[in-house]
């Protein structure tokens, strides 16, 4: 079969069979179908087969270029380590500006409590104080 010039090669897409789904030996099975040129791959379930990406030999390097890359991956590297160190740092100050300011409310919060306990306290013994005279002045009559 001779290839058009211009036309796409057909694609190789494996699609998990519903034997793949059960346990067992058979488990890794894949139908294989050859989709002709041109034809839209974009079906539920399908995927395409593409090369994994392989890193760039640096054979072509001179010990000198190899050195010199490598010193300045570190350099990006250790700038990024201190960025990331310094937003770090500045997210936990500011988590302890809030977490003061909270402190504070509460701490005034509690002393108010404490405050209308006490005016409560007081009011309840007035009123036990009365109480205890209405009822001797009630007892003599």
């Amino acid at each position: 079969m001779a290839a058009l010039p211009g036309a796409a090669a057909p694609r190789l897409l494996l699609i998990p069979s519903k034997a793949a789904e059960a346990p067992g030996p058979a488990a890794a099975r894949h139908l294989s179908v050859v989709l002709p040129a041109g034809a839209d791959p974009g079906l539920p379930g399908m995927e395409t087969t593409q090369p994994a990406r392989k890193r760039q030999r640096l054979t072509h390097l001179s010990p000198e270029e190899k050195a010199l890359r490598r010193k300045l991956k570190n350099r990006v590297a250790a700038q990024s380590a201190r960025d990331r160190k310094k937003a770090r740092m500045t997210e936990l100050e500011q988590q302890v500006v809030e977490l003061e300011e909270e402190n504070q409310k509460l701490l005034r919060e509690n002393q108010l409590l404490r405050e209308r306990t006490c005016n409560l306290v007081r009011e309840n013994q007035e009123l036990r104080c009365r109480l205890g005279l209405d009822t001797l002045k009630t007892e003599e009559e």
